[in-house]
């Protein structure tokens, strides 16, 4: 019925009686129980085994991005005037969506970190590159959190299967539990 090779991404519907929840998978919907509170209206990604058990469930991340491919991204990014580029940008957009993204990627930028909220293939993608610790994270899809550390070439997962997936490419694969520390921007002080 689903196929059980990577995560699956479904949908809160709806909370029922006796811990019952109402999933939309795919197109289809079902249900089913949970020892987990799980929120309506919330995506999640999960590691699916028979008879319907989830593992490694997680709440999929939420971001804000620009309507940007990746690659072209990317291109930019590595420019030496990438940072007045994102102040043009700033200075030009006329989409509160946009200009949070490009005042996020510029205070990153300034904390030595190159934060990329784009699109691949179509989907959102979020990639993070953190110079002083030589760290690169992407967030895509149901691989949800990748993330490899240059030092070491440790490829860092929170699941079991992309894990597998990974060990093809390289024997120095780690399982940990998902942790969001992506760069995100705090407020202090009075608005």
């Amino acid at each position: 019925m689903f196929n059980d090779v990577l995560p699956i991404k479904f949908k809160v519907l709806d909370k029922m009686v006796f811990n019952r929840y109402k999933l939309l998978i795919g197109k289809k919907e079902l249900t089913t129980k949970s020892s987990i509170e799980l929120e309506p209206n919330t995506y999640y990604l999960a590691e699916i085994y028979d008879k319907l058990v989830f593992k490694n469930l997680q709440a999929d991340k939420v971001f804000a991005y620009i309507d940007y491919d990746c690659f072209e991204l990317l291109k930019i990014a590595f420019r030496d005037d990438f940072k007045y580029t994102l102040i043009n940008s700033l200075l030009q957009t006329n989409k509160k969506a946009d200009y949070d993204c490009y005042k996020t990627m510029l205070f990153a930028l300034n904390e030595d970190i190159l934060y990329l909220p784009c699109l691949l293939e179509n989907k959102p993608i979020l990639i993070e590159y953190r110079k002083k610790k030589n760290e690169l994270a992407i967030y895509y899809d149901v691989f949800a959190k990748l993330s490899l550390n240059l030092n070491t070439n440790k490829i860092i997962t929170s699941f079991s299967k992309v894990k597998e997936i990974c060990l093809n490419y390289s024997n120095n694969v780690e399982i940990s539990p998902y942790k969001d520390d992506f760069f995100s921007l705090s407020f202090k002080g009075k608005l």
